[in-house]
Formats: structure tokens, C-alpha cells, sequence
């Protein structure tokens, strides 16, 4: 009896090393058509109910684009782990000690990404991206999930 309340079962994320350069740029360029696709959605529906804001103001356009960027890429990898991009990859987001991101991680990585050139670091010993190293995560390859055992004091 005592066992059972000294440890419990929790799913396991095990992974299969690092996501590479090959991974991140299909993550881009998924994640990035994604984004596109839905600021032009919206731009369409802004139109549409505010009379052609597309051609009157190119900073509004250009915030609507960084707003569906910034709630894409920090809802998706704070709830769930991984954007649709990685999701397909196979990879997703973990703290640098395999715990999941706190919001402000997430944050700081989506924001990071706004750096340009911030992909140069993979190319170094690091081998993360800028956004990795300033917010203390990682993205990783996922192999398969398990059940292990987990003690708890």
C-alpha cells in the first residue's frame, strides 16, 4: 500500500536526440505558411468589416501579422509542446531539464525569434538556435512515449 502512494505512473516523453538544422528549417517553413495563411484570413475578415484596411495602413498590417505570429507560436508551444510544424517533424519544445517551458521561456523564445540571422548559433558548438539559448529550452526529436515509474516524496 505504502508503494503505491510513495510512486505513480506518469507518461514519459523519451527522445531521440536534438532536432538539426533539416528539422528547424522544415519548422520554419510550415510554421511560417501557417502564420501567413492565417494574417491573410484575418486581413481578408478586417476588410471586409472595416473597408479595405489592407490599403490604407501597412503598419496595421504589419502588427496583425506580429500578433498572429506571437499568440501562434506561444499558445501552441505552452500548452501543447510543439507547433504544428514540429508536430509534423516529430519534435517539440522541453526546459533544458526535460521539464516542460514556463510561459516566460516560451516568451522569450518567440520573441528571440524576431532576431534576424538568430539561426547563425546552430552552425556553432551549440548547435541550438538563438531563441534555445536565451530562453533555456530545447527542441527535441521525439522518439516515443512510455509509462515509467515515478517516485515521489
Amino acid at each position: 500500500m505504502t508503494d503505491l502512494l510513495d510512486s505513480t505512473i506518469k507518461k514519459k516523453t523519451v527522445h531521440d536526440g536534438f532536432s538539426n538544422i533539416q528539422d528547424r528549417v522544415r519548422h520554419l517553413f510550415i510554421d511560417g505558411l501557417i502564420v501567413m495563411i492565417s494574417s491573410a484570413l484575418i486581413l481578408a475578415l478586417l476588410d471586409i468589416l472595416f473597408l479595405e484596411i489592407r490599403d490604407t495602413n501597412r503598419l496595421a498590417l504589419s502588427i496583425i501579422v506580429l500578433i498572429v505570429y506571437m499568440i501562434y507560436y506561444s499558445t501552441f508551444e505552452f500548452y501543447v509542446g510543439f507547433t504544428i510544424g514540429k508536430l509534423l517533424n516529430k519534435t517539440r519544445v522541453i526546459n533544458i531539464d526535460d521539464s516542460k517551458p514556463t510561459f516566460q521561456q516560451i516568451l522569450i523564445r518567440t520573441l528571440t525569434r524576431l532576431i534576424p540571422f538568430g539561426f547563425i548559433t546552430i552552425l556553432t558548438p551549440y548547435k541550438g538556435a538563438l531563441h534555445d539559448l536565451f530562453s533555456k529550452t530545447r527542441t527535441i526529436r521525439i522518439k516515443k512515449k512510455k509509462f515509467v515509474e515515478v517516485n515521489e516524496i
